[in-house]
């Protein structure tokens, strides 16, 4: 039997396995590879993610604490790229330690870790130089990168890899839609003051024993605009009571942190109760101090010594851009400023038409037709706490603007007002201690009527005044402010025996806002009536309430707005956010 010659096949297979071995070993090494870069890769987004947010945050912070100005440098972490290290403060520390916290160091892991931090601030708000699609006023770019060791790269000689990541955190503009916004929380201070059936907010308790930040008498009406709700900030059982059922009540949304009580019919299409704290149960204008001074202080002659207080004859038909006390015998008196006579505020001189007015003392216009141009009008306190420092009284016709000019701002406030004396100080022998704060009372009665346009709510914008407050704020930025309650008249920080509150007690119509701080609170008078312009016949201009409380007595309206109407002029607020 013959054998058959041995072939050669075995080897050929080991050859092939060989080679596939190699090829596996090679695939197996790229995956390590890709997979090692893409998880640091990951890790060092993560890492310039949180420490940039970190450092915007810590920004924020400065601002809304110290006073910094949003719009400079001056007390914030501005700067061209440059890296972690013993010398960062401020907002580059924060965004700095946060980074270590991830796990990335400037000069960590044996020198392969690099961190740096870039900040700087836009003004007017414009794109950072990392975004192109979103304005910021403050910027804060964060990169990080390390080098890795490669195992089948390193076969094609690269031995490392470099895993680089950058993020962008920023404080930008936000809408804010709240059209009643109480900002009142479980536990502030109650004040004593009267009254049933709505109008006597804290002596009224609810059937769960607490205090309402929203109560409203029986037959009352509460209409927001379709794109503005309502946010009640206190966890309070009974957060929103109402005493008796409503004639009508429309929302959008209500959002509380606690519950609603009374009658029922808090018919908003969409109701929230008991939810977490959240943006929509916060001051709007938190941090950014308060609607500024002008820069310029009055000149000698615009100061007007009114004898006996008696405006109607002094200025006659016209009240020109000044500030205005009462005097006795010539003597400053601190007595309050009043008016009895159809009379203008006005800015009558090339420079018009925006005027500045200072009232010290308080301004009371009774029974006559007062019409306020476009203009800054600071009551600049009362000698006598029980006196308002703004009112309205009945058969007043009160009218401010039409809507086309550059709006009006009321600032009741006290002579300490920040900026004040500055530009307009007290005539001796008066001081600052001579005044304190006074409520605001518009009660114009049956036959009076109170229309006013607040800042910014043309529709074609008109130019403001471009002074800056303290933390670098200018009038634009408060708008559309209508009425400004001083942020130290609340029962939180002030604790004289004054009412920090806003009494409306008659017909009255505004485009714009109200505002007073936490710890204050609005009444709207049993069968007084709040609303926008123009409502509830037409789709014109809201109204909108940021206050700490508010209180509708029986048959009151609040109607800020109906149905088809929007908010108006836009308010913006400040928030933190990623942007790249």
């Amino acid at each position: 039997m013959r054998s058959r010659p041995k072939t050669r096949e075995g080897g050929q297979a080991l050859i092939m396995v060989t080679i596939a071995l190699v090829a596996m070993s090679g695939l197996i090494g790229m995956a390590v590879d890709f997979g090692w870069s893409y998880f640091m890769r990951r890790q060092a987004q993560a890492a310039a993610d949180s420490a940039a947010l970190a450092g915007a945050r810590a920004a924020m912070t400065t601002i809304q604490t110290t006073g910094a100005s949003a719009l400079s440098c001056t007390n914030l972490s501005c700067g061209s790229q440059t890296s972690c290290g013993a010398g960062a403060t401020g907002a580059w520390q924060s965004a700095c330690d946060y980074a270590q916290q991830n796990g990335f160091t400037q000069g960590g892991d044996s020198g392969r870790q690099q961190v740096s931090v870039a900040s700087g601030v836009n003004s007017p708000a414009a794109p950072p130089p990392t975004a192109s699609n979103v304005n910021v006023r403050y910027w804060l770019t964060v990169r990080v990168s390390t080098t890795i060791p490669q195992l089948y790269s390193a076969v094609l000689g690269n031995a490392n890899a470099t895993i680089a990541a950058r993020a962008t955190a920023a404080i930008t503009d936000y809408l804010v839609n709240g059209s009643i916004i109480a900002l009142n929380r479980e536990g502030d201070p109650a004040p004593s003051t009267g009254g049933t059936n709505g109008y006597g907010i804290w002596q009224q308790l609810n059937s769960y024993g607490t205090h309402p930040v929203l109560l409203a008498g029986s037959n009352s009406t509460i209409w927001t605009p379709n794109n503005g709700g309502m946010a009640l900030a206190s966890n309070d059982s009974g957060a929103g009571t109402n005493l008796g059922p409503f004639t009508f009540f429309l929302s959008p949304y209500l959002d509380t942190r606690g519950n609603l009580a009374g009658y029922g019919g808090w018919t908003a299409t969409h109701s929230y109760t008991t939810q977490g704290d959240g943006s929509q149960f916060v001051d709007p204008y938190a941090g950014m101090g308060q609607p500024p001074m002008p820069t310029t202080a009055f000149a000698q002659n615009q100061f007007y010594g009114v004898p006996g207080g008696d405006l109607t004859s002094f200025c006659g038909m016209n009240c020109a851009p000044g500030v205005y006390y009462a005097t006795t015998n010539g003597a400053p008196s601190g007595a309050p400023l009043t008016n009895t006579g159809s009379v203008t505020f006005a800015n009558t001189t090339g420079s018009g038409p925006w005027g500045d007015y200072v009232f010290y003392g308080g301004l009371n216009v009774a029974g006559s037709a007062v019409n306020f141009g476009p203009g800054r009008y600071v009551l600049a306190g009362v000698a006598n706490s029980s006196t308002p420092v703004l009112s309205f009284g009945s058969g007043s016709q009160i009218s401010g603007g039409s809507g086309t000019d550059a709006g009006r701002i009321f600032i009741a406030t006290d002579a300490n007002y920040p900026g004040l004396s500055t530009i307009a100080p007290l005539p001796s022998p008066l001081t600052s201690s001579s005044f304190s704060y006074g409520q605001i009372n518009i009660d114009a009665g049956s036959t009076g009527s109170v229309k006013l346009y607040g800042l910014g709510t043309a529709a074609t914008p008109q130019n403001l005044p471009t002074d800056q407050n303290p933390h670098g704020y200018t009038l634009n930025d408060f708008g559309p402010a209508a009425i400004w309650q001083d942020q130290g008249f609340s029962d939180l920080t002030y604790t004289t025996n004054t009412t920090p509150q806003m009494v409306v007690g008659s017909n009255m119509q505004v485009d714009g806002i109200l505002y007073q701080p936490r710890g204050a609170w609005l009444r709207v008078k049993p069968n007084a009536f709040l609303s926008g312009i123009g409502a509830p016949l037409t789709a014109a201009g809201g109204a909108r309430l940021i206050t700490g409380a508010v209180d509708i007595g029986s048959s009151g309206r609040l109607v800020l707005c109906t149905s088809g109407c929007s908010q108006g002029a836009p308010l913006w607020n400040h928030m933190v956010a990623l942007v790249e």
